[in-house]
């Protein structure tokens, strides 16, 4: 073999070895492009269901807001203010007397504001279950916590005819639906 055949075997060696490995990192690129427009179509899909995920989310909101059992009001004052006329309802059917109410903090958790209010209340004890009923199955739901109940010493009934009293302690707890 001659210097000029030896040349141009090297020399072809050298641009095929050249065309091997652009066609190798031609096809790396081809298939990085293609895995480039598979994630943009699915996000392009993405933005387009934006607004139909935005009105059924806007729906499902309104519909939780409207469910029957939470305290309603635009605000937590005025979902209290719901709150205690619906106590004072029932306390008032139970021939019972509020003698405090204290709004109590709200919070918030997962779309939701808890509404607490703590009462003082006065009751003839033979209305006591029905009180305690009334408030647990009304509408909106009320949740009873750290209930206290003080006797007077001689609960026998009075010469009068009516029944001795009881002081009730509890904190009354609602629900109001703030979206999230």
């Amino acid at each position: 073999m001659t210097a000029s055949r030896a040349f141009i075997a090297i020399v072809m060696l050298v641009f095929m070895a050249g065309t091997g490995a652009s066609l190798l990192f031609s096809r790396w690129e081809a298939a990085e492009i293609e895995q480039s427009l598979d994630r943009l179509a699915g996000y392009e899909a993405a933005i387009a269901a934006r607004p139909q995920l935005e009105a059924e989310l806007k729906r499902v909101q309104q519909e939780s807001a409207s469910l029957a059992g939470l305290v309603t009001g635009a605000s937590a004052p005025l979902a209290a203010a719901n709150m205690q006329n619906a106590v004072r309802t029932v306390v008032g059917r139970s021939g019972g007397e509020i003698r405090s109410s204290q709004n109590l903090p709200p919070s918030s958790a997962d779309g939701f504001e808890k509404i607490d209010i703590a009462y003082d209340v006065t009751l003839p004890m033979n209305r006591l279950k029905d009180l305690l009923y009334q408030l647990e199955t009304a509408t909106p739901f009320l949740f009873l916590d750290r209930l206290n109940l003080e006797t007077q010493q001689n609960l026998s009934q009075r010469p009068d005819g009516t029944q001795p009293q009881i002081d009730i302690h509890f904190v009354a707890r609602g629900y109001r639906w703030v979206g999230g």
